[in-house]
């Protein structure tokens, strides 16, 4: 039965933030009578060309569509209520219509999150990984949701990396100085073929975007979880790992880290998981943290495209990122 809107405004918000999406806030009206949400979250494709061929090639679109159309009641961790989540048949023009989350918290990634944050997040994504755990619809989930050691992903990787890392030396050289991450850096492209297979098992459903800006948090602490254009499948603690190196603070991280890292483990373990040892998540972990610094690099190929925050959240990643 419909609800009798009688008046909408709108809203753009996210502007430098959501790269591959149009994001607004609807504050709608009812007729004499009707009763629904004050306010709606709507979610388009980019319109800038330049991400949208990225975001097509790469099923980002497909992923978070399906994700709510398929997963998300079933998903053991906060999502949010989606109302509605269609894509027409002969494009991958999409729209969401979301709850507006806006009474929860939303910290903020330059200020990084807490210990609290950091280890309710994790834990929350361990019990989604552990449903899927090898699972056996995994293989079936390939398309949309690459794993990680993909063949699209190995062919362009290793170019986008050296683009990149000649930008960011360039950028921001006292960031990359130690003679430790230099080396690494210089050597990255050439190791990916052999980082990516080994983040590939045991392999489950990633988030592939866990971070502060993609999470919100209620009173009681709960996280709530955004954004799942780049979900995929690695093993569990390349979330783990993309979280703690770029959206937690370096003394944080330093202070923390193994009591975080075991309490992910202990929830894998809690919910069901029986063939993995601590000292292969442990294993996984740094290796997923020497694959992460891709993330923060590959910002630096298009500097005059970001704005203010934007600049200051990548020079943000790369030191945290750098410095784990």
């Amino acid at each position: 039965m419909g609800v009798d809107v009688v008046g909408l405004t709108s809203t753009h918000i996210g502007e430098g933030v959501g790269l591959l999406g149009d994001i607004y806030r609807l504050t709608l009206t009812y007729g004499d009578g009707a009763e629904g949400p004050p306010t709606l979250i709507l979610k388009f494709p980019t319109t800038a060309p330049e991400y949208r061929g990225v975001a097509d090639a790469l099923a980002y679109f497909t992923r978070e569509v399906q994700f709510y159309q398929r997963a998300a009641a079933d998903a053991p961790f906060n999502t949010g209520k989606c109302h509605l989540a269609v894509m027409a048949d002969d494009s991958t023009d999409f729209v969401l219509v979301l709850e507006d989350l806006s009474y929860l918290t939303a910290p903020d990634q330059l200020e990084g999150l807490s210990a609290t944050q950091a280890e309710a997040a994790i834990t929350s994504i361990a019990k989604h990984h552990a449903q899927w755990w090898n699972h056996d619809d995994l293989a079936e989930l390939e398309l949309p949701y690459l794993p990680v050691a993909a063949d699209i992903y190995q062919a362009v990787l290793p170019d986008m990396f050296r683009a990149s890392w000649a930008a960011c030396k360039a950028a921001v050289p006292e960031l990359v100085a130690h003679p430790e991450v230099s080396a690494f850096g210089d050597r990255y492209a050439e190791l990916i073929p052999t980082m990516m297979p080994s983040i590939d098992q045991p392999r489950t459903w990633v988030h592939g975007d866990l971070r502060a800006d993609n999470l919100m948090f209620g009173a009681d602490g709960a996280p709530t979880m955004l954004d799942f254009q780049i979900m995929g499948q690695s093993v569990g603690t390349y979330d783990v790992a993309y979280l703690m190196s770029q959206s937690v603070p370096v003394e944080i991280r330093r202070n923390h880290e193994d009591t975080i890292v075991r309490a992910y483990h202990q929830q894998l373990v809690d919910s069901g998981v029986t063939d993995y040892s601590w000292e292969q998540c442990w294993e996984d972990y740094r290796l997923c943290l020497a694959f992460c610094l891709i993330y923060p690099v590959t910002g630096y190929d298009k500097l005059d495209e970001l704005n203010e925050r934007g600049r200051a959240l990548i020079d943000t990643m790369l030191e945290r990122s750098v410095q784990a």
